[in-house]
């Protein structure tokens, strides 16, 4: 499973981040599901129920950082693969903020944005380098989000619409 790392009531937990759904299962991508990771500290006596492992765990230093779009125009997706549907986009020398995550073999940003005043926020994923899409490198590293509070976040903005193919 995909997700992030969480302490709750000092117990290790993990959000699951979106992943393609288990068939036969009543679960829609709209839901939120947390997981225990160690039942050690329970006295349920199951101990570690999961281990992370490099390929889907978080990246190095992974905590929330400040990225750079370093490319004209980077995708906001619905997921984290290039095949889930692009829902916005930020142009080159914009600033997002989110933690990295591997996700086979690549690395993407989660990020929080909203696409109008007054709805909701959204989350929304980023791929850090296009080098598997012939893009090359997507988004910088630039600090921790924590480190630099002055800097402003970009909002996403809509995906234009496709022109239809001529006749």
């Amino acid at each position: 499973v995909y997700g992030t790392p969480f302490e709750i009531n000092d117990e290790p937990w993990i959000k699951l981040a979106p992943q393609p759904m288990p068939e036969g299962r009543d679960v829609t991508a709209d839901d939120s599901y947390w997981a225990l990771t160690d039942a050690s500290g329970t006295g349920i006596g199951l101990g570690v129920l999961m281990k992370r492992i490099k390929d889907g765990g978080p990246s190095a230093g992974s905590k929330p950082g400040l990225w750079k779009v370093v490319h004209d125009r980077v995708a906001v997706r619905s997921g984290s693969s290039t095949d889930s549907e692009p829902i916005g986009f930020h142009k080159k020398g914009e600033t997002v903020k989110g933690p990295a995550v591997m996700v086979d073999g690549s690395e993407w940003v989660r990020i929080q944005f909203t696409l109008a005043a007054g709805v909701k926020p959204q989350e929304g994923w980023m791929l850090v380098d296009g080098k598997k899409v012939n893009l090359g490198k997507l988004l910088e590293r630039i600090g921790d989000a924590e480190e630099d509070e002055k800097t402003k976040v970009a909002t996403a903005r809509n995906m234009p619409k496709r022109p239809k193919p001529p006749r």
